[in-house]
Order: C-alpha cells, then structure tokens, then sequence
C-alpha cells in the first residue's frame, strides 16, 4: 500500500476513544472473538443502547469495526485487516495488563502488611487450641 494512503487510514487513538461510549465499546469489542450484538456490547460496556449504536454508526463510518448482517441482527467486530483496529486491539490489552500488574503489586503490598497480623492470629488459635485441649484432659482426668 502507497505511504499515503497508509496514512489517510490511519486514524489517531485520541481520535477513536474520544468519547465514554467510544472507549467502552472499543474495550468491549477488543477482547470479543467473534462479532457481537449491539445490545450485548451495549450490556457488556455498561452503556445506554442509544450510546452503543451512535458510537458503532462513527466507528463503522471510520472503518475500525466491521458491520454483519445475521438475519435480523447486526453484529460488530473490530475489522481484521484495519491498521487502527490492530492498534486498538493492542492498546487496550495492553491497558488491560497494565491494570492487573498495577492490582498485582498493591495486592502484594497489603500481603505484607497483613502478614504480620496473619501470624499474630495463628499464634492466637494455636494457643486457644492447647487450652483448650489442657482443660479437655484436666476433666476428663
């Protein structure tokens, strides 16, 4: 593909998640296998059914996201070969991952600080388990 028309298809990021319901369908279509349903993207992203299919109408307008026709359904993907939608794709996983590595470290962060507490309430049932055991015997004696 000529260098120009490469960059007339490219579309800037800031450009496709310029909205709430944008990002939201885009985070929803980019972890989606197959094609989805309006109202099931619209469900997913947690986002009113008007917002979902104006945010669809600009993003199949662009190019980014695919529309088929099933019966009486339309269902919605990112398009395969779409320079931007392979960019989507990968800024939102990579997103995603960042998010769990950022939870993965403040969860080992209070690991440590409970920790202590952990060993302290062991200590504790252990010795409540040998008194209790001590006054079992002292009776049963």
């Amino acid at each position: 593909m000529p260098k120009y028309l490469y960059s007339i298809r490219m579309k800037r990021l800031d450009q496709l998640f310029s909205s709430a319901a944008r990002t939201a369908v885009l985070n929803v279509l980019a972890f989606q296998p197959g094609s989805i349903s309006l109202r099931k993207t619209a469900r997913i992203a947690r986002i009113h059914l008007y917002s979902a299919e104006r945010a669809l109408a600009a993003l199949v307008d662009e190019g980014v996201v695919q529309r088929q026709q099933h019966g009486n359904t339309c269902r919605h993907a990112l398009h395969p070969t779409d320079p931007a939608a392979l960019m989507v794709r990968a800024a939102v996983k990579a997103a995603a991952d960042a998010a769990i590595s950022a939870r993965n470290h403040e969860w080992q962060a209070r690991a440590k600080q409970i920790l202590p507490f952990m060993h302290e309430a062991e200590g504790m049932l252990l010795a409540a388990r040998i008194s209790t055991q001590t006054r079992v015997n002292r009776h049963g004696a």
